[in-house]
């Protein structure tokens, strides 16, 4: 029979688990929710301005939802810059919650030069700068991907418990 402390310690390990999961559930829902609403970019929607200072011959789209970032402790300064239409090198960015302390600060940001403008639909020193209209994945009209990502936080939290609770 295993003793008292030996009981205590199992089932403070069940608890850390269940608290990791949370935790980690909830940073990759998160980022997943900011990655799926983050604009691919079209360049047909683009100004004329816009498009005759970078042609299509040189515009990849998917930088933007490619570049996004995870750390923990602290926001990184880096920008990765990775053309990834589909958001997996982001999304497998956020995996690396899974190695961090589960009592640390989590960060998921994007240092892109535009990401600012890209979340609030208006460009800091443009006055008439205003994003197109919107896209399939959302941007336009200020995408607000992180706004929006961050009120269904709560939802994600919930879930995170949820599937905690059914742990062994």
């Amino acid at each position: 029979m295993p003793t008292f402390a030996e009981q205590i310690a199992k089932h403070v390990a069940k608890y850390q688990r269940r608290l990791a999961h949370v935790t980690q559930g909830t940073v990759i829902m998160v980022g997943k929710a900011i990655v799926e609403r983050s604009p691919v970019g079209r360049w047909e929607l683009w100004s004329d301005m816009w498009q005759k200072m970078r042609p299509a011959s040189t515009y990849k789209p998917g930088e933007f939802v490619g570049s996004w970032s995870y750390s923990h402790g602290s926001a990184g300064n880096d920008f990765p810059s990775t053309i990834d239409a589909s958001g997996s090198t982001s999304m497998a960015r956020f995996m690396e919650v899974k190695a961090a302390p589960t009592a640390a600060r989590h960060f998921i940001y994007n240092n892109a030069p535009y990401a600012r403008a890209m979340e609030t639909g208006t460009h800091p020193y443009i006055s008439k700068w205003k994003l197109t209209p919107p896209n399939e994945r959302g941007a336009g009209a200020g995408a607000h991907m992180v706004q929006l990502a961050l009120n269904d936080s709560k939802m994600f939290v919930r879930t995170a418990v949820m599937q905690a609770r059914n742990m062994a």
